[in-house]
């Protein structure tokens, strides 16, 4: 996947497009999708360590096999063409 497809800017034709906001990255919104992401991780058979914690920030590392890497990505493909407005 190239560096376009990653920051929005890649072909529409694809199910990317720069007016496709469809992750945030303030507020509640964006611990919900953190969340989100770390739920689509484990269930792609991912491991998600807990390295420390300093107040409310969390600093955690994920790991797997290319395998499961595969698996994360095309999950969450999965979940923003389901929210990318038609």
């Amino acid at each position: 996947m190239s560096d376009d497809h990653v920051n929005g800017t890649g072909d529409p034709a694809q199910g990317f497009h720069p007016s496709h906001n469809v992750l945030t990255t303030t507020g509640e919104a964006c611990c919900d999708e953190m969340a989100t992401l770390i739920s689509l991780a484990r269930d792609a058979g991912m491991l998600i360590t807990l390295d420390g914690q300093i107040g409310r920030e969390k600093y955690q590392s994920i790991a797997g096999s290319l395998t499961s890497l595969r698996c994360f990505a095309i999950k969450l493909q999965d979940l923003l063409l389901t929210r990318v407005p038609a």
